[in-house]
């Protein structure tokens, strides 16, 4: 399911829940066409059909934490655009684990691990269509849970919890 849940002040910013374990996904409208991913989740082929759906075309992901649920299909945006792909340097391992999890969930769904991933720290930013996007650490949720700020916005990844969702 894909909806508009608003701006962050350099594009509109469109919601995608779907995959055999929901999360959020976030795809961020930038200028001419292209957006930014935020969270890639575990189902691709939604993610990209909405990209498709509305005649954007990603430059870029951006994970707040490396679990699966986060960062599953950033492999395949990685493949398939060429795009670079951004995790904090502490949830590596955590990503590389990925398919462990998911064994450990009894979840039918495996990741492909990217090929390259730029490792961040807290604090580090990255030029969006010329916004800043930058990372916060929140450690807690994982070692190198972050929240990403981009514009007027704040995507919290697992950090912050609507309505009691979580563990």
């Amino acid at each position: 399911m894909i909806r508009l849940v608003g701006n962050w002040g350099g594009g509109d910013v469109w919601r995608v829940t779907s995959g055999e374990f929901p999360s959020n996904s976030y795809i961020c409208g930038t200028i001419k066409g292209n957006c930014v991913l935020i969270d890639g989740g575990l189902d691709p082929t939604t993610i990209d059909g909405a990209m498709l759906d509305l005649s954007l075309t990603p430059t870029s992901v951006f994970c707040t934490h490396g679990h699966f649920d986060h960062a599953g299909s950033a492999a395949f945006f990685q493949k398939k655009y060429g795009l670079p792909v951004y995790l904090h340097g502490d949830d590596l391992k955590l990503l590389k684990a990925s398919n462990f999890l998911l064994m450990a969930f009894k979840l039918g769904s495996r990741i492909e691990q990217p090929s390259v991933v730029t490792a961040v720290a807290s604090g580090d930013s990255i030029d969006v269509a010329g916004h800043a996007l930058t990372f916060h650490g929140a450690p807690g949720h994982t070692p190198g849970s972050c929240l990403i700020e981009l514009g007027g916005s704040l995507f919290t990844g697992d950090t912050i919890y609507s309505q009691g969702v979580g563990l």
